[in-house]
C-alpha cells in the first residue's frame, strides 16, 4: 500500500450523502449478516494495525493518534490464554485460542484444533474464561477480543487491515453496532466509522462513531467474501 493511500484512513472521507442503492444480492447478504449478528453481539500480522501507546500503527509502520476511518468489513470474536506472562521482547505463543462468530455464551466458541494445551471444551465452561481466573486482579485468565477487518474507504480495492478491540473496548464496539442496526438500521458494512482512543482510559480503550454512509457497499461486501480468513489466522501463525 502507498503512503498516500495509507494516510487516508487519518483523514475524514467524503460521504456519499445518502444510503445508496445496491444491489439485490447485496441486500441478501446484509440481510444474511444482520440474522447472524442478532446473537453474536456483547489476519496476518504484518497487516495488523496496532494500538500501543494509544497511538495507531498502520502495519507499514506510519503512525498517528487518529481518529482513523474506515468501513468495518467484518469481524469475530478472538479469546487468548497464555500460560505465561508476557516479557518485553521475548515472543510469546498462546497455549489455547478461539476464534468464531458466536458467543462463548452459547457453547459454539470452541478452541482451535491447532492449540497446544486447550484449556477446555468450549469457551463458555473453560475455568481460564472466568472472572478472578487471571493472575493478577479480578479479570479473565483468557483475553477476550474483537478482531475487525477493516478498510480504507476512499480506496475499497486497496488489502484490507485487522484491528483487535481489547476487553475495555469490546462494550464500545458492540453497542455501536447495536446502535447502527436500531437507530438507523444499518449494519457496518454499510457506513463509515470513526474510531478513536477514549481520552478517559489510560489504557488504549477504543471507541466507535457513526460518521456517514459510503458509496460502495457492494465492493465493501465483496471484500469482506474475499478477504474473510484473514479473521481466523491464530495468534501462533502470525509471527
Amino acid at each position: 500500500m502507498s503512503e498516500e493511500k495509507d494516510l487516508e484512513v487519518f483523514k475524514a472521507p467524503p460521504q456519499a450523502g445518502e444510503v445508496v442503492e445496491i444491489s439485490q444480492e447485496a441486500q441478501e447478504e446484509l440481510r444474511r449478516r444482520a440474522l447472524a449478528l442478532k446473537d453474536n453481539l456483547q489476519q496476518p500480522s504484518t497487516n495488523t494495525i496496532r494500538t500501543g501507546g494509544k497511538v495507531f500503527t498502520l502495519p507499514d509502520g506510519q503512525k498517528s493518534p487518529g481518529p482513523m476511518f474506515v468501513v468495518v468489513l467484518d469481524f469475530v470474536w478472538d479469546y487468548r490464554y497464555f500460560a505465561t506472562d508476557y516479557e518485553a521482547g521475548s515472543p510469546q505463543k498462546a497455549d489455547c485460542w478461539a476464534i468464531g462468530r458466536e458467543r462463548d455464551a452459547t457453547g459454539k466458541l470452541i478452541p482451535d484444533p491447532k492449540v497446544p494445551n486447550k484449556q477446555a471444551d468450549n469457551c463458555g465452561v473453560c475455568p481460564m474464561n472466568k472472572f478472578k481466573s487471571a493472575r493478577v486482579g479480578k479479570g479473565k485468565a483468557c483475553k477476550n477480543q474483537r478482531r475487525l477487518l477493516v478498510a480504507n474507504p476512499s480506496n475499497l480495492d486497496a488489502d484490507p487491515m485487522s484491528l483487535f478491540v481489547s476487553p475495555t473496548g469490546i462494550r464500545n464496539f458492540d453497542s455501536y453496532v447495536t446502535s447502527l442496526a436500531t437507530s438507523r438500521q444499518l449494519l457496518p458494512q454499510q457506513v463509515i466509522t470513526k474510531i478513536s482512543f477514549d481520552v478517559l482510559q489510560t489504557y488504549p480503550t477504543l471507541v466507535f462513531e457513526y460518521e456517514g454512509p459510503h458509496n460502495d457497499v457492494n465492493k465493501a461486501l465483496a471484500m469482506a467474501k474475499q478477504h474473510e480468513q484473514m479473521l481466523f489466522v491464530g495468534p501462533n501463525d502470525t509471527d
